[in-house]
């Protein structure tokens, strides 16, 4: 289309398809998350993966695992029994908001991406899914967190359905996510690997995911999803911060007996970087998903 300026006419550029960017956050994630899996699959022969989180893990467990006192009991019961209804609700009204938008795609697909998180990671469990050959000795691959798995999986609809208060939400779910992740360690059900790995695998599914829609969705205008890319850009950086400070603090403190609480500080640190994490690629699948349908716009809701 030409709009006269002055003697030469000028040639109105359509706007940047949202894939470009889309596509670099995805990898940028997916760099993000290969690093956390390594770190979680615990193998001392990497150098990439922080030796001492093996002898965490056992300090851990060890020294404050199995308390059965006060707010931890409240914990405890509270993750063992209400946490699986009190999801499934989460999840149902979630897609019956957006079926109510008529945005029945990405209802769908959050659901797909839910269930197929979760149950993934109870395949690994019980044997029926296969594990790589370089990761077949590492305990935590086999015995990953359904409770945390549950959780994070969970907040792949609430994140997809957000209207607005994106990055608010994202950072709400990460701490839900990681105090789960600290009551399974508390309740020796679990070490803090294995948190790390279900997480590891919702990303992965949200991840995937996001890379399918976004290839159907290639060619839709690229004001669709601002509002859960911006927020997602914020998100998925502090989660990479967050789970290097983690890191960090697991890696510079020889684990001792004495150091159990600071070990279970730095843990919950780095449950909480890789839910951020997590909630960072629901969030791109979100803004991948408004691209393909029609979803909320970046005037429906701010974060």
């Amino acid at each position: 289309m030409h709009a006269p300026t002055g003697d030469r006419p000028t040639v109105a550029l359509p706007p940047r398809a949202a894939g470009g960017r889309g596509r670099l956050a995805a990898t940028v994630l997916a760099g993000v998350t290969a690093i956390a899996l390594l770190v979680a699959a615990r193998v001392d022969a990497v150098p990439l993966l922080l030796p001492r989180l093996p002898a965490w893990d056992a300090v851990v467990a060890h020294e404050v695992g199995g308390n059965q006192d006060g707010i931890w009991r409240i914990m405890r019961g509270g993750i063992k029994y209400l946490l699986p209804p009190a999801l499934l609700v989460l999840v149902a009204v979630c897609v019956r908001d957006l079926l109510a938008r008529g945005r029945r795609r990405a209802a769908v697909v959050a659901v797909v991406v839910t269930l197929g998180a979760f149950g993934t990671v109870e395949a690994v469990k019980v044997g029926f899914a296969p594990s790589p050959d370089w990761v077949a000795e590492a305990a935590s691959w086999h015995e990953m967190s359904g409770h945390v798995a549950a959780a994070a999986a969970a907040a792949v609809p609430v994140l997809v359905a957000v209207r607005r208060g994106h990055a608010l939400v994202a950072a709400l779910t990460a701490v839900v996510v990681a105090g789960v992740g600290v009551g399974v360690v508390l309740a020796r059900w679990h070490t803090v690997a294995d948190g790390v790995a279900s997480l590891v695998m919702v990303t992965v599914w949200s991840l995937v995911a996001s890379g399918v829609v976004r290839v159907v969705a290639s060619g839709r205008a690229s004001e669709r999803g601002v509002a859960h890319r911006s927020a997602r850009n914020r998100v998925g950086a502090a989660g990479a911060g967050v789970t290097v400070v983690g890191a960090l603090a697991l890696a510079s403190v020889t684990p001792s007996g004495g150091a159990a609480a600071v070990g279970l500080i730095a843990a919950a640190v780095l449950l909480a970087g890789a839910a951020l994490v997590a909630a960072a690629a629901a969030l791109e699948l979100g803004a991948a998903l408004a691209s393909l349908d029609g979803g909320p716009t970046a005037q429906e809701g701010t974060s």
